[in-house]
């Protein structure tokens, strides 16, 4: 534009100085008004010849000064043109320029957009992998532990089959000897009563002396050796089945010791486990407090809002928030992040135990994670979730119809309060996993100290609860 206007002064200068120039001879020829005229009138014919000989030289003079302002105006409109012409290209190149700078913005964001949804879904992959990979171990391990106890049965009662075989094979065998016995008893009994019949008789039939005193036969003799020897071989095998019997009952007593021994070791595991979550979680929320009181809180970028999550494993970096806003009878409730007895995904889900005691003399109790912890809005902290549609979480109870009065995003009051807030409830929970979600739709999430938050009531929870959380995003 400036271009145009230095062009367009140099145009109207040029034509003054010409128009200046042919401005001097024009009032050169004209006649001064003071002159005497009578001369003129007077004057021979010859003398008025050389002004009309003048004329048309002036008219000449007068055609060429149109010819050079034609020129001048055809050069200005051209120089005008061109401006325009050159303006209109500048312009053009500017909005070229602009759109192809939002094309290319826009792609680079689609690009970002198409990356962080890709390290989403592999995320998501590798979550959903190692959770299939844990549960076939688990799987596997509780199969082998059914075989092995299945087997050991199948041992014990085969073992205990083969002792009552021996023990009736045993019984029997002392039956057979004992009426063996019997009968050769009442045989010999009966010779000795017809008496003998030739001397070979009488010699085999000579008495022989018992351990009683009394004369005994040599048949009456053998029978009672058969039957000492068939009860010594039922008592031996007797013998057999009592041992049999005390090994059995001693390696059932050594293997209930074992399992004893090992569900001990497992329990002294777990509280292991739930000691060194609780320490690591104690040990966060110091973390947590020092960086509040340095001021190095951060919030999620602009742009397209990027999933943020509560809590989906126990010490996972990802994590936000901190359940450090305990309320009501919090003196009946037990928190554990590291429960791994019962999980949606992952390997660790939120446990919460609920005694019912009115440690408080409240008759409810709630927790809130909070951000900076323990704050109550008397200090400024929060993230900024604009652009959230909602919480989604997992929850569910060991038996089945424990009744959660409310389940809230924001509500915290104070110099420093949340900026906005939504609930659901009151909810009765299934014992399988269910997905909630409370919707934030239109909300000001500008500033949330309260992430999360749940409620519970004694008169709802008469003999408390055992409740699980897993998975808390805001998406």
């Amino acid at each position: 534009m400036k271009k145009f206007f230095s062009i367009f002064l140099s145009v109207i200068f040029t034509l003054s100085l010409v128009d200046f120039a042919f401005a001097a001879p024009r009032a050169r020829r004209v006649r001064p008004s003071g002159e005497d005229t009578s001369t003129a009138v007077t004057s021979t014919t010859p003398t008025a010849q050389p002004a009309a000989a003048e004329q048309p030289k002036a008219e000449e003079t007068s055609g060429g000064e149109t010819k050079i302002k034609s020129k001048l105006g055809k050069a200005a409109i051209e120089a005008e043109a061109k401006a325009k012409a050159g303006a209109e290209a500048k312009k053009k190149s500017q909005v070229k320029a602009k759109a192809e700078a939002e094309t290319r913005a826009k792609k680079e964001a689609e690009d970002k957009a198409k990356k962080e949804a890709e390290d989403r879904a592999k995320l998501e992959m590798e979550l959903k992998a190692k959770a299939e990979t844990e549960a076939r171990a688990k799987l596997e391990a509780e199969m082998k532990l059914k075989q092995d106890a299945e087997a050991k049965a199948k041992a014990d009662a085969e073992a205990k089959a083969r002792a009552e075989a021996e023990a009736k094979t045993a019984a029997e065998a002392q039956s057979r000897a004992e009426s063996e016995a019997l009968l050769s008893a009442k045989a010999a009994e009966e010779r000795s009563k017809r008496g003998p019949r030739s001397r070979t008789r009488v010699k085999e039939e000579t008495p022989v002396e018992s351990t009683s005193g009394k004369p005994m036969t040599k048949e009456t003799a053998e029978a009672s050796k058969a039957l000492a020897k068939a009860e010594e071989e039922a008592r031996a095998k007797a013998e057999a089945l009592k041992k049999a019997e005390a090994k059995a009952q001693a390696m059932s007593q050594v293997e209930d010791k074992q399992r004893a021994k090992e569900e001990d070791k497992a329990r002294l595991r777990a509280e292991e486990e739930a000691r060194t979550a609780e320490a690591a979680t104690a040990a966060a929320l110091i973390k947590a407090q020092e960086a509040s009181r340095a001021g190095t809180a951060t919030k999620p970028g602009k742009g397209s809002f990027v999933p943020f999550i509560i809590y989906s494993d126990n010490g996972m970096k990802g994590n936000h928030y901190y359940p450090t806003g305990w309320m009501g009878d919090f003196g009946d409730l037990k928190f554990n992040p590291a429960n791994n007895s019962k999980v949606h995904s992952g390997t660790t889900a939120i446990k919460i135990t609920y005694v019912p005691k009115m440690s408080q003399n409240a008759g409810w109790v709630g927790i809130y994670w909070q951000y900076p912890p323990n704050n109550w809005g008397d200090k400024k902290g929060g993230y900024n979730l604009a652009g959230a549609k909602k919480l989604s979480f997992w929850a569910c109870g060991e038996k089945g119809g424990e009744v959660i009065s409310e389940f809230k995003v924001g509500g915290i009051s104070g110099e420093f309060p949340d900026s906005d807030n939504s609930s659901i409830g009151p909810i009765e929970l299934s014992k399988k996993w269910q997905n909630y979600t409370i919707d934030l739709q239109g909300r000001d999430l500008t500033n949330v100290i309260g992430g999360f938050c749940f409620s519970a009531s004694k008169d709802d929870n008469p003999e408390g609860f055992n409740i699980y959380l897993d998975d808390l995003i805001f998406e």
